[in-house]
């Protein structure tokens, strides 16, 4: 787990949960929450394995459109810059959901 990504970038590791199982990615989540990781992201993430997430971490919201979960708190928009998501159809609606809850998933 590269925990000073959020140093050198500015943004936390993001956790790709399409190739981990739950128990993997609860032990990531773990050592990030640990390390006062404050905002976790994990894209990819199917309805079968946030459940099993939750259990150990009921604080993670799921966005199953998005197909993401996410601990801690996102900061508030600052108002600079615009950002377009367009998609070419229907089965673009979970990237396109990503994209826009990645950006600000609580607002």
């Amino acid at each position: 787990v590269d925990l000073h990504r959020g140093i050198r970038q500015g943004a936390a590791e993001v956790i790709y949960g399409a190739g981990k199982t739950p128990e993997q990615m609860t032990g990531i989540i773990g050592a990030m929450l640990e390390h006062e990781v404050k905002t976790i992201l994990i894209t990819r993430l199917s309805a079968e394995k946030a459940d099993v997430i939750q259990k150990t971490y009921p604080q993670m919201d799921y966005r199953k459109d998005a197909k993401i979960g996410t601990i801690g708190q996102f900061p508030a928009a600052d108002g600079l810059g615009k950002i377009v998501v367009a998609t070419a159809g229907t089965s673009d609606i979970p990237v396109a959901g990503s994209s826009t809850d990645s950006r600000s998933p609580r607002q």
